[in-house]
């Protein structure tokens, strides 16, 4: 039963019908417009914008200077690159990766690579990056035998630790008081 705060910079403009879901992050100079909807564990970084009446799913990541029109949906796990401009009323699929400087004009399917002006689809891959639900986290953390592996896989899961990060990891490197890591190297 854990709960994960939802965090708003000083600096970002939220209108006060928006709904935003446990986990958030939402960065320094963004605009939520009215009647947004952001899901759970989403990134809206610097100086995006969210317009009236979008949905954005759970788990996604909207770049710095994004720029989603209204009445937009962009379903879970998509990432939306740097500087991107998504028209009035599209939808954007579960897992998608809209490239750096898109400008998107139609309707993107799920679990494709998409860029360019106008952004095109690149590539329909089925093997972007899934979110596991809880009942599979769950299931993975089982997996090890031992209590030191259990561990170590829970704690690089939920840092998002790679694997050269985790083995150049040392214990001075975790700052209990802090609840934070030090990550040596990362990419």
């Amino acid at each position: 039963n854990i709960e994960f705060a939802t965090t708003i910079h000083p600096s970002a403009i939220v209108s006060p019908s928006v709904k935003i879901g446990e986990g958030t992050v939402v960065m320094a100079g963004a605009l939520i417009n009215a009647e947004a909807v952001i899901g759970k564990h989403c990134i809206i970084n610097t100086g995006a914008t969210v317009g009236h009446e979008c949905v954005i799913g759970d788990y996604c990541h909207i770049a710095p200077g994004v720029h989603i029109s209204g009445d937009t949906k962009v379903d879970e796990g998509s990432w939306i690159g740097v500087g991107s401009c998504i028209i009035q009323g599209l939808h954007i699929g579960k897992y998608c990766m809209i490239g750096a400087g898109s400008v998107v004009v139609r309707d993107i399917p799920d679990n494709v690579v998409a860029y360019g002006n106008p952004c095109r689809i690149i590539k329909k891959n089925n093997t972007l990056p899934i979110v596991l639900s809880k009942p599979e986290c769950k299931e993975l953390f089982k997996a090890p035998r031992t209590f030191k592996h259990r561990y170590l896989l829970a704690f690089a899961y939920g840092c998002g630790l790679r694997m050269n990060e985790l083995r150049l990891l040392k214990i001075t490197d975790v700052d209990l008081e802090r609840m934070c890591v030090h990550v040596r190297m990362g990419k």
